[in-house]
């Protein structure tokens, strides 16, 4: 699409969006808080959990949640604090369709208030096929940020789920081409891809400067090599296992919250909580986490690669704000980073990745501290949001002269 297209398309009238996705709001920033929130500066923008499960009773979120539907206004968005009245029972299917449409109805009534545009139903994951349908809105969009079908616990409804968007949803967006090219094997349309970006400003450090290095981090030993995110069965552990035997003198940093909990990985773990230079930070707040990027000494995107892993269609959000810190940085061979093979390492063998790291503790690594951030400030959330509008403005039209 050309750039003077995506203006115009931009100047359009406003539409108001129901986004709807499985994390917790107030949990870690992903694409979602990313994408709402800066739709929100022109939109009126709600964002859903959709409801509660019969078996979510007596859990400590249900507990805490309100009796009755309420929306909270968080970043600029209305955040829906699901009901603890309102429950689904996929077993019970009258029951469960009453209570999906009860639900579309309160959100589309939220979004729409004081509110004339039309109204777009924006679905991150297959979960919320009938949430997102029942929202009853003038454009379904479903965005995919991840190879769900290759997730290890993925059911046939939730690959069922995911078919139906693609075949329905009005626009089709995908966080890689590599998920992107999952989704074509469901369908004969257009599948847009928008990798994932980064707040420029907020890891360049250029608001508040480096600022000081967090306690904790400061209390291990350079050269620190660092993973951030929480870490999960994509996250190759055995590789950073085998990395941290080799260099004793080397610290190896986890930064996240950690989700393995189960077979090999858990057996890793144990592995890696026993070595002396490996560290477990814990989970960051989005306000704290860009500190320790801009002092790290070398930041990694560790994934698990190999056929059918869903870590292979990942479009990483630290990709760019690590090259936004500047620092160097050494990634497995996603699809993602193979344009920006300038500004940073790409390892698949142990022996790469030992080369590319010392390579960054001693000699900068690939690129320098200006070409990476350069690349990040191509490549800002304000520059996708962008895209992402023009393409449901574009979308809206041609549902308007069809």
């Amino acid at each position: 699409m050309a750039a003077t297209e995506c203006v115009g398309l931009a100047e359009q009238q406003d539409f108001a969006v129901v986004g709807l996705d499985v994390i917790d709001w107030d949990g870690p920033w992903m694409n979602r808080q990313q994408i709402l929130t800066r739709l929100a500066k022109q939109h009126r923008v709600v964002y859903s959990r959709g409801s509660f499960f019969l078996w979510d009773r007596f859990t400590g979120p249900w507990r805490a949640a309100p009796l009755f539907t309420t929306f909270i206004e968080k970043n600029g968005v209305q955040v829906h604090q699901r009901s603890k009245l309102q429950l689904r029972a996929p077993r019970i299917p009258e029951v469960d369709r009453l209570v999906i449409k009860s639900i579309g109805r309160n959100l589309r009534k939220q979004a729409l208030a004081g509110q004339s545009g039309p109204l777009v139903s924006y679905v991150f994951n297959p979960a919320f096929y009938r949430v997102g349908k029942a929202v009853n809105a003038d454009l379904l969009v479903y965005h995919a940020y991840d190879q769900f079908s290759a997730y290890p616990h993925a059911t046939e409804a939730d690959v069922h789920y995911e078919k139906k968007l693609v075949q329905e949803a009005d626009l089709v967006i995908a966080s890689s081409a590599t998920i992107a090219n999952t989704l074509l094997e469901y369908c004969d349309r257009p599948v847009e891809v928008i990798p994932n970006g980064a707040d420029y400003e907020r890891f360049a450090g250029k608001e508040s400067g480096p600022g000081p290095v967090p306690e904790d981090l400061a209390a291990i030993a350079g050269p620190r090599i660092t993973y951030f995110g929480n870490l999960t069965e994509k996250v190759d552990t055995d590789l950073i296992a085998r990395l941290a035997e080799a260099r004793p003198d080397w610290s190896f940093v986890f930064v996240g919250g950690v989700l393995i909990n189960a077979g090999k990985g858990n057996e890793v773990l144990r592995r890696l909580e026993a070595m002396p230079n490996v560290h477990f930070l814990g989970h960051k707040t989005y306000d704290e986490v860009a500190g320790y990027y801009r002092h790290s000494d070398v930041n990694l995107l560790a994934y698990r690669m190999g056929e059918g892993l869903w870590s292979e269609g990942c479009s990483p959000l630290k990709l760019y704000e690590y090259l936004a810190t500047g620092k160097p940085v050494v990634s497995a061979r996603l699809q993602v980073v193979e344009d920006h093979e300038d500004v940073l390492a790409v390892a698949s063998t142990d022996d790469e990745w030992l080369a590319a790291i010392e390579d960054a503790v001693t000699n900068g690594g690939v690129g320098s501290k200006a070409s990476r951030q350069a690349e990040a400030r191509k490549n800002t959330w304000e520059v996708r949001v962008a895209a992402i509008e023009a393409l449901i403005h574009k979308a809206l039209q041609a549902k308007q002269n069809a």
